[in-house]
């Protein structure tokens, strides 16, 4: 059997027609397939058409001898490796047998024919042949894998690179169809990068570590044949690759690390791989490599020059605006604090004005009262005044006291007697709460402060926020308060106040998006820890859902209705704790609710100050 596992092809020629037949029965149980001609004329044409492994050939034929027609088919291209076995009745001293080795013969048998000397020498004679096919083979594959070598070592498109060499390499071992997986670290598999030859989807775009021959070489980094896929056990059920038979996985290594696999298919026809072509294979996954490596290599390094071209060109662009966009940024910041903030005040004015609007009811309640109690003392005090006046001229003394006492009843005296104190304490405590929200508002809203850092007191700041926040926190969750002693903080009171408003707000509505019967629970703590302050929010609400809780500090992201929400407040919030005062903020979420929790250093450096103003 030759490489390919296909018998060996037998070209018997000579002039005898019985000589033949012994010669082609014996062969052919050997197992060998023969044809047959007559003469050297017939041998040549016949090898024109198709080449045999080996010739046995008579010496002495009519119209043309064997020795000529060995001659004539030495001159054609690439008939060195095919063996010619003289047959000759001549002693082995003439000159006949020195002219047929001169002619291009490999060996001679005498006549009468022994067939265990025969077999021997075909034997040796066809294992000489498939070694000169497998030198030519390899020399042939070595030229033309240095060609590829040298024609894609330079090449800086990978994608292209990869489908040029595969398309080289189906050439070079005939194969049908070739695809090339390369690793994809993020997702740890193996991903199709490209594919040629005979149109097929390919066997999967991801194929996991182990899985299939991809993987099996992926793991085992060494080559992986299946001589039949179309029964193999792990192959992909479905996969159209299963109209080809015989298939190789080869990886792709450098320094030792698999990267990649290459996949080639043969159909059935077309035969096996042989070892030759195995050898071949192992070097063009080599070749493959290094080729891959090298434009990876030339496309980052082309990326990288590139790259830093046009960060030269930024750089350069840049330094002549630098100035005009930091002014331009540090506006737009203080805009979007400032909107934000005015946006915050904005949901609560009405929450606001119905504080307001409360005390501000019954003191105006109070008053008209009041105004019609002074009118009516303002009467009694006239009679008083008339009944003095008719005491110092009439004697009718006790009808005068009778009509006092009658008018004291008509204006109920006593009932105004025991409700001034009250109107005056309900009043004078409505005013006080008017006076606290609107100081409240101005201290929380101060504008001329916002970009100024000062003492400021957290717990002060949260007190004045929780009456802004009432309205909007009142009627959903009751407030729990464990505030400790804290220090004086040197920060910017107005925005740390905007923080807490945000954190307020966010906790009542997500209480409330709950729907739920009766009140939830907000619970505010503060702590000193080691120059720092520590405040935390709480609230027993629904949890953060898992997939965007990586989102909340991000600039106009908000989960809430339209008209409801900006989107920048947990982005600022974010800005201001932890880039203008170096702090900490951060949250915690789950099916017990939630907890925002936000550190603030006792001092703040120079360079951080300076920075501000």
């Amino acid at each position: 059997m030759n490489e390919q596992n296909q018998p060996w092809n037998i070209l018997v020629v000579d002039d005898d027609r019985f000589s033949r037949a012994i010669l082609i029965n014996a062969l052919e149980k050997d197992g060998y397939i023969c044809r047959e001609a007559k003469d050297g004329v017939e041998a040549v044409e016949m090898y024109q058409e198709q080449p045999p492994d080996l010739i046995l050939m008579d010496v002495e034929m009519p119209r043309m001898g064997g020795v000529e027609a060995c001659r004539r088919i030495r001159e054609l291209e690439d008939s060195f490796h095919v063996m010619i076995l003289f047959i000759t009745g001549h002693d082995e001293s003439s000159d006949t047998i020195e002219q047929a080795f001169a002619a291009g013969g490999d060996d001679y048998l005498l006549k009468p024919v022994n067939l265990v000397v025969m077999r021997q020498r075909l034997g040796r004679l066809l294992e000489h042949s498939a070694l000169m096919r497998r030198i030519l083979f390899q020399n042939d594959m070595l030229l033309q894998m240095r060609q590829i070598s040298f024609d894609f070592l330079q090449e800086r498109d990978v994608q292209a690179t990869l489908g040029r060499v595969l398309q080289q390499s189906l050439r070079l071992t005939a194969s049908a169809l070739g695809s090339v997986y390369l690793l994809d670290e993020k997702e740890n598999c193996m991903r199709l990068a490209v594919q040629e030859g005979m149109p097929m989807e390919p066997i999967a775009a991801c194929i996991s570590r182990g899985r299939h021959m991809v993987g099996r070489a992926w793991e085992q980094a060494e080559p992986f044949f299946v001589n039949d896929y179309s029964i193999w056990e792990d192959r992909l059920q479905g996969s159209s690759w299963s109209d080809l038979c015989h298939m190789a996985a080869l990886p792709l290594t450098r320094g030792g690390v698999v990267f990649g696999v290459m996949v080639l298919g043969r159909r059935r026809e077309q035969g096996e791989f042989t070892e030759a072509r195995k050898n071949v294979l192992v070097q063009l996954a080599d070749l493959l490599a290094l080729v891959v490596d090298d434009a990876r290599i030339m496309e980052a390094l082309e990326e990288e020059v590139k790259r830093r071209e046009c960060v030269q060109r930024e750089v350069e662009e840049t330094n002549g605006e630098l100035s005009l966009a930091l002014t331009t940024l540090q506006q737009a910041q203080s805009k979007l604090v400032q909107q934000e903030k005015l946006a915050g005040v904005g949901q609560l004015a009405a929450g606001v004005a119905h504080e307001i609007n409360n005390p501000l009811g019954f003191v105006s309640s109070n008053f008209s009262m009041l105004q019609r109690y002074v009118e009516r003392l303002c009467e009694l005090i006239e009679a008083y005044k008339n009944a003095l006046e008719q005491a110092e001229v009439e004697e009718a003394v006790q009808e005068i006291a009778a009509g006092i006492r009658e008018k004291e009843k008509s204006a109920k005296l006593e009932l105004m007697l025991e409700d001034l104190p009250e109107l005056f304490e309900e009043t004078k405590d409505g005013i006080e709460r008017i006076g606290k929200i609107v100081k409240a508002l101005r201290v929380f809203s101060r504008v001329d402060s916002l970009e100024q850092f000062g003492e400021y007191d957290l717990n002060s700041g949260l007190d004045t926020t929780l009456i802004v926040a009432r309205n909007e926190i009142k009627y959903v969750a009751k407030i729990e308060k464990k505030l400790a002693p804290l220090p004086m903080i040197q920060a910017i009171g107005s925005q740390i106040n905007q923080v807490l408003l945000n954190f307020l707000v966010n906790a009542a509505q997500a209480i409330q998006s709950e729907g739920r019967e009766g009140q939830g629970l907000i619970r505010i703590q503060t702590s000193q820890e080691d120059g720092w302050v520590r405040c935390s929010i709480y609230n027993d609400g629904p949890p953060i859902p898992e997939n965007i809780r990586h989102r909340l500090f991000e600039p106009f992201f908000t989960t809430k209705p339209v008209g409801k929400g900006t989107g920048l407040g947990l982005s600022i919030s974010y800005e201001i704790i932890v880039q203008k005062h170096h702090g900490e903020i951060f949250f915690t979420s789950g099916e017990g609710g939630t907890e925002f929790v936000l550190r603030l250093p006792i001092m703040q450096s120079d360079v951080t100050i300076a920075a501000i103003l």
